[in-house]
């Protein structure tokens, strides 16, 4: 385990039963996204690899799909489990799939790629883990431009962080949004049928002072590098985005925009 691993999994621990109630809200708008794309029928298996507080595999059981979820934090399939009353979820490391070869119709992953040290591993050990003309879905989120709520971030971050204060290194955080990059890695893998298409998720709040909550309560790397700072540091950086975030004040509460691509792809 290299330290961006150690990092990730003591991240996941942390925000294990915080996490559905505050990033989780906005990554599972993905969900329907997700189990639409894989058009599984009653009965097929799947698997949903970094399952967090386990959405997906609730809502595929609920349509019948015969879904597994595979987590590397005992933290967070404690708490999906103890969340969605099901016990489907089993510990795994997405660089090294506990399945058998054709095991699965289906396999997905909702913006877990984005955390793999190796993510190319995790797509390898998808096609292995596929039957023959199984498919592949999987979220990442765009680039700042795309993804205000990451722009917000940023820009208090590059305003007020200490630029000497680093996590350890880990792949880019956007890669897997990078159309070309993505298209070609996954031929390289095997697949084929590669769909991609953006889809507009929203960061929601009741007020602007709230809009942090999803950060300290459910993310990794954006608190991870905001904690590192020192106190007075990250009042600044806390008070920045609560500002910033104000533009997109409405009488409904704060609605931030949040671009992700979704990925699909066929086993060939």
């Amino acid at each position: 385990m290299n330290d961006f691993h150690r990092f990730e999994l003591e991240g996941w621990n942390r925000v294990s039963i915080s996490y559905h109630d505050s990033f989780g809200r906005l990554t599972e708008q993905l969900v329907p996204v997700l189990l639409q794309s894989i058009n599984a029928k009653a009965g097929q298996c799947l698997l949903d690899v970094a399952c967090g507080g386990g959405a997906l595999v609730r809502q595929a059981r609920e349509q019948g799909i015969d879904a597994w979820g595979a987590d590397f934090s005992y933290s967070m399939l404690s708490a999906a489990s103890r969340r969605t009353g099901l016990n489907y979820f089993v510990a795994a490391n997405a660089q090294q799939l506990p399945f058998q070869d054709q095991s699965f119709h289906a396999l997905t992953c909702n913006f877990g790629i984005l955390h793999f040290p190796d993510a190319l591993r995790f797509i390898g050990e998808a096609h292995r883990v596929l039957k023959p003309s199984g498919t592949l879905a999987f979220t990442a989120w765009c680039p700042p431009q795309q993804s205000l709520f990451f722009q917000l971030i940023n820009d208090a971050l590059e305003l007020h962080a200490d630029p000497a204060v680093a996590l350890p290194p880990g792949p880019p955080m956007h890669q897997w949004a990078e159309r070309d990059y993505v298209s070609e890695q996954l031929q390289y893998a095997g697949f084929g049928e590669i769909h991609l298409a953006e889809f507009q998720a929203q960061v929601r709040a009741a007020s602007a002072e709230q809009i942090i909550q999803p950060i300290m309560q459910g993310s990794v790397r954006a608190h991870g590098l905001i904690a590192a700072q020192n106190v007075t540091i990250q009042e600044k950086i806390w008070q920045a985005i609560v500002e910033g975030s104000r533009r997109y004040q409405g009488d409904d509460g704060v609605s931030i925009p949040m671009a992700a691509l979704v990925v699909v792809a066929k086993k060939m």
